[in-house]
Parts: C-alpha cells; sequence; structure tokens
C-alpha cells in the first residue's frame, strides 16, 4: 500500500470514530440512564459515559482538522462541507489516490 493510501486510511478511521461517537452520545448516555435508573450511580455513570464518548468525538475531531494532505502537506482543508477532497491539491480522501505517472 503506497504511503499516500496509507495516510488517507488513517485519515478516514479517525474521521469514522468522530462520526460514530457523534452519533452514539445521546443513545448510548440514555441507555446508561435507563439501565442504572433508581440508583446512587446513575448521575456519576451517566456522566462518565457521556464524557468519554464526548473525549473520544473531541479527540477524533482534532485529529481530523489537524491532518496534513500526504500530497500537498497543507491541512486537508475541503471547499464544501462533504470533505470529499483537499481543497488545496484535489487529492480525493475517499476512493482511490490518483496514481502519479513517473517521468521516463
Amino acid at each position: 500500500m503506497p504511503e499516500i493510501e496509507k495516510q488517507l486510511a488513517w485519515y478516514r478511521t479517525w474521521q469514522r470514530r468522530g462520526i460514530y461517537a457523534f452519533i452514539s452520545l445521546v443513545p448510548a448516555t440514555a441507555l446508561t440512564l435507563w439501565a442504572s435508573g433508581g440508583t446512587v450511580l446513575a448521575a456519576p455513570l451517566v456522566i462518565v459515559v457521556g464524557g468519554s464518548i464526548f473525549a473520544l468525538f473531541s479527540v477524533a475531531y482534532f485529529k481530523v482538522l489537524r491532518f496534513r494532505c500526504p500530497r500537498c502537506a497543507e491541512c486537508f482543508t475541503t471547499k464544501n462541507r462533504s470533505g470529499r477532497s483537499c481543497a488545496n491539491c484535489g487529492l480525493p480522501a475517499y476512493g482511490s489516490a490518483p496514481k502519479e505517472s513517473k517521468p521516463g
């Protein structure tokens, strides 16, 4: 696997982790509250579970935000909110990276 593909796989992995954490935050805390309802540990458990998932989301968000494009070494910013390609050089985040042609 070329180096660009490895770096883009890392980017996609952390992007998915952030999305999964964001989506699971409310259901996981609600399930924890329901499962521990009526006990003394209900409030601390909800805080720990919600805080842990929020921490995972925050870490994933900042890792994706600070990711450098493997081709142009600029921040991997996007032209639109879908985040499909680098705004600086056009390297696609999903799919296969374009093959670099070797001179000669």
